[in-house]
């Protein structure tokens, strides 16, 4: 008898303690934020954003890059919504152009979304003038060198061209980024290509 209470005793202590974990709170999902939450916060808010981490969706459209401090630079963007691939060199500074999500699908759009973001961020002119830009960040990240096996085998004679010196960054398609926030200059961006918004740490989808 006494042995059977000790039985019945311990599974429901076991049953009370699955329980406990069941409802057991659940940590909090890091938000993922929209482009136009993050740019209202740092043009309203700038205290309490700059500097943060945070988790941003947005549609990349077009990509600038620098090699070295005084080297190379360039840019690729986006021809239309159905397929997008840009290229940057390996060991290059990227700055990857973000817009708010939104039905962009021909070309004539793509055109548009290009004009009106270089005319806002580096005070391009264009002719007839472009709309508006949609809310959108400048995110800078770095592409890496390959490794120094890879290195070696590019620079072959007959086998190099077989290992390309070019990193491919997907846009056209809403993702999901991992930025740092930053702060705005102080003055006009005159020595560099173009502002950064934000560091870019991860791309998570």
């Amino acid at each position: 008898m006494k042995r059977s209470l000790l039985v019945a005793l311990a599974v429901s202590l076991v049953a009370l303690v699955a329980v406990a974990a069941t409802v057991r709170p659940s940590a909090p999902a890091t938000p993922v934020y929209s482009v136009a939450q993050v740019t209202a916060g740092l043009q309203h808010h700038p205290q309490a954003w700059v500097g943060r981490i945070v988790t941003v969706r947005g549609t990349p459209i077009m990509i600038t890059w620098t090699v070295g401090p005084n080297g190379a630079s360039g840019g690729d963007g986006c021809i239309d919504g159905a397929s997008c691939d840009m290229h940057a060199p390996t060991r290059s500074t990227l700055h990857l152009f973000v817009v708010a999500d939104g039905p962009y699908n021909s070309a004539t759009t793509y055109t548009l979304l290009r004009e009106s973001v270089l005319a806002q961020h580096r005070g391009l002119t264009f002719t007839p003038s472009p709309p508006a830009p949609p809310p959108n960040l400048v995110l800078r990240g770095h592409i890496a060198a390959p490794n120094p096996a890879l290195l070696f085998l590019a620079r072959l004679p007959l086998i190099g061209p077989l290992f390309p010196s070019m990193t491919t960054v997907r846009g056209a398609t809403p993702r999901v980024y991992r930025i740092r926030l930053m702060p705005a200059p102080r003055s006009p961006c005159t020595q560099q290509p173009v502002c950064d918004d934000g560091a870019l740490l991860d791309t998570l989808h």
